[in-house]
């Protein structure tokens, strides 16, 4: 394949946390069409944990907590010195208006030429795309995702689904499934523990009674412990979305046909 001049290169806001950040690089690849090593994109990923003053923990605290929006614009900056004109961050709580909004204003503020999607605008796009006779979508997510509504505030439009979230301590238990320092998939990302997926699963199972069609699985370590043949309906991976939203902002010759959901 000849490269085309005018391709991006992709960069990964790391460390939030930090097997999401491996997991969309693996996706970027995973979704390129690529014959050989030389014909894969270039794709730079910082990760930076120590830095990031954790998403819920502001959101729950906004006054008493750092706003991790000034350490992710800091990582911003370093990939965008080693090159990178497209951004993504694999982190839906990172989404939230509170931190997006002051990502983009700093962004803004200092000149910088560059691209951050959003994950959360692009899944949006994605189902009304792909499920668009889906009305009903469940969303697991951490509590500062749930209590933020970002995703009900993102899904206004007629044609997009209703999002419909478990009660409040189904969604203790997908935060929990995701934090406990026990059991959690954060604490134990690879493998996964049992716990953690049977929460989850149990948590879907609800959702669907109440009549998702569909499952987001709206925290990025999610589908770290999830897989595609759990349950009888689509399971939605934001962080694919997102990697192939990347590809095509990157160059969209190099973007496979859609295989995974």
């Amino acid at each position: 394949m000849k490269e085309n001049l005018k391709t991006k290169i992709i960069g990964i806001v790391g460390g939030v946390g930090p097997y999401a950040g491996l997991d969309l690089k693996k996706k970027i690849f995973d979704n390129t069409k690529a014959l050989s090593d030389q014909e894969h994109l270039e794709v730079y990923l910082l990760s930076s944990s120590k830095y990031i003053t954790d998403r819920t923990k502001f959101l729950q605290d906004p006054l008493g907590v750092e706003n991790p929006a000034f350490a992710i614009f800091s990582i911003i900056e370093k990939l965008i010195k080693i090159g990178s004109s497209v951004i993504g961050i694999p982190c839906n709580t990172s989404h939230v208006p509170l931190i997006f909004d002051k990502i983009i204003s700093l962004i803004n503020g200092s000149g910088l030429d560059i691209e951050l999607l959003n994950m959360i605008e692009e899944t949006k796009k994605h189902i009304i795309e792909k499920f668009n006779n889906i009305k009903k979508v469940g969303l697991l997510a951490t509590l500062g995702t749930y209590h933020s509504m970002v995703y009900q505030k993102t899904f206004t439009a007629s044609d997009s689904p209703e999002i419909l979230t478990p009660g409040e301590s189904c969604k203790e238990k997908v935060h929990n499934a995701i934090y406990d320092k026990s059991y959690g998939i954060k604490a134990y990302s690879n493998p996964v523990t049992e716990k953690a997926v049977n929460e989850l699963k149990d948590v879907i199972e609800i959702l669907k009674k109440k009549g998702a069609q569909a499952i987001i699985m709206g925290c990025t370590e999610i589908p770290l412990a999830l897989n595609y043949k759990i349950t009888d309906i689509p399971l939605i991976d934001p962080t694919n979305v997102l990697a192939r939203a990347l590809i095509k902002r990157a160059d969209e010759s190099k973007l496979k046909e859609n295989s995974a959901l």
